[in-house]
């Protein structure tokens, strides 16, 4: 990714008050050159995928007004400029502290050229680059958690499907966080299902109780039910301003759902929930059971897991459905912890970023690869596309070895691509070629191991 620093004052000095509102409407960076000039050409040389900072002045007193990274949308407006290019991840930076500084491109100078290429060889630069990516990353996540904050209010259980690695069980967390924090508090709580799952660990069940040497069986709330009786309390006491309960089930098709939940997959229905609804179902020990209406469901699984095909169809009705694609989960790169960079050299969260999507594009099967002067498409779909957190894995090796990209492909990456192609005869070629291509990012690669 390059990236670069263009200047709103298209049509000459003092000119951005004219242009500044057009680039905010049309998302879009403006060149009043045409390519023939020097600067002109360096603002046709931008290519998909890189960054634009949208900023004006010295370094030392420079105002920052948008970013965005470079797409091939068209763009049809009556701009009467010789450029145009659209922005996707359109953000402002009114309110960003962008750390520009005499330690940048250009350092002192009091006159900088109207467009230019930030050196990420420059500490300085890199910093600029850190604080805009981030603020790109929180924005598409927030667009995503406004998105599913408003399909989880309307209709009270969603499931996060998607390709492995997309961070949907993250997603899954940070929306129930968010959501409470919205309504000013209220409770969320997170299980993982498995095979053995079932009604007795879910709803309710017979269970050993050991008093002295006699054994006696009772019957004992699981823990959705227990959550739901919880979130019922709180409606009951407080009405419609009752604080929201969202019940997190991790991996939900790697269970049998039908043993699971029993006849509450009636109760999902809002209209037969409390206050719509007195009374519930009758469980095995008597008692009445009924899911309020400030009860959330959120679920998250894979495509690809063979499971899905169970699904029972009762069950897929009632809930709605949102994809998270591999696309979406590139932010998972610049992950940090403790205020840090997981991925610590932006050289290689970059590069990683490349890889991914160049493999992707190979899995999804919109390019072919040559094996043995043949084009062979793997064709697998998006739902076999490699989400952000895998690449993520690259961490865990020491960056400055020669063979860090080595362990992720080796460790991680060939792994699931060996079962993703189990059973195709040219397999081994297959894998050796997308390894050579995932490389070759490497390789073009500044400070990166060759």
């Amino acid at each position: 990714m390059n990236v670069f620093v263009v200047s709103p004052s298209v049509d000459g000095p003092n000119t951005q008050e004219q242009f500044l509102p057009i680039i905010e409407q049309y998302h879009v960076v403006l060149m009043g050159w045409n390519k023939e000039h020097q600067l002109g050409n360096m603002f046709y040389s931008m290519q998909c995928g890189d960054l634009v900072i949208i900023a004006h002045g010295a370094n030392w007193q420079k105002k920052c007004f948008f970013a965005g990274i470079i797409d091939a949308k068209k763009v049809e407006t009556n701009i009467q400029v010789e450029q145009v290019k659209h922005l996707s991840n359109f953000i402002s930076l009114s309110n960003t502290n962008i750390p520009f500084s005499p330690d940048c491109s250009y350092g002192s100078a009091n006159r900088i050229p109207a467009i230019y290429k930030l050196n990420n060889e420059n500490s300085a630069d890199n910093k600029v680059i850190e604080v805009i990516m981030s603020e790109i990353n929180k924005a598409k996540e927030q667009e995503m958690v406004v998105k599913l904050s408003f399909l989880l209010l309307s209709s009270k259980q969603i499931i996060l499907s998607g390709a492995p690695g997309t961070g949907k069980t993250f997603t899954a967390t940070e929306l129930a966080k968010k959501f409470i924090e919205e309504f000013g508090g209220g409770e969320w709580k997170k299980v993982q299902f498995h095979p053995g799952y079932d009604y007795s660990d879910f709803i309710i069940g017979l269970k050993p109780q050991v008093v002295g040497d006699q054994v006696s069986f009772d019957w004992k709330d699981g823990i959705f039910k227990d959550f739901a009786n919880h979130a019922l309390e709180e409606y009951k006491a407080n009405g419609d301003n009752a604080k929201p309960y969202i019940f997190i089930i991790d991996e939900i098709n790697r269970a049998d759902l039908s043993r699971v939940f029993g006849e509450v997959f009636s109760l999902l229905e809002e209209e037969y929930r409390y206050p719509n609804k007195e009374t519930g179902i009758t469980l095995p020990n008597g008692e009445n059971f009924i899911l309020p209406d400030n009860l959330y469901i959120i679920g998250t699984m894979n495509d690809i897991d063979r499971s899905v095909e169970s699904m029972d169809f009762a069950l897929r009705r009632r809930f709605s459905w949102y994809e998270v694609k591999a696309d979406d989960s590139e932010h998972i790169i610049d992950a940090k912890k403790n205020g840090n960079f997981k991925i610590n050299d932006i050289n290689h969260r970059e590069a990683l970023k490349r890889s991914m999507a160049e493999l992707n594009k190979y899995i999804g099967g919109e390019e072919k690869l040559e094996i043995k002067g043949q084009k062979v498409s793997l064709n697998l779909g998006d739902e076999y596309k490699l989400g952000g957190a895998y690449f993520l894995n690259f961490a865990k090796y020491p960056a400055d070895e020669n063979n860090a990209w080595d362990n992720l492909w080796d460790n991680h990456i060939a792994v699931i691509l060996n079962e993703y192609l189990r059973g195709r005869k040219e397999r081994q070629s297959l894998i050796s070629a997308l390894k050579d291509k995932f490389l070759q990012i490497r390789d073009a690669t500044n400070d990166l191991p060759a």
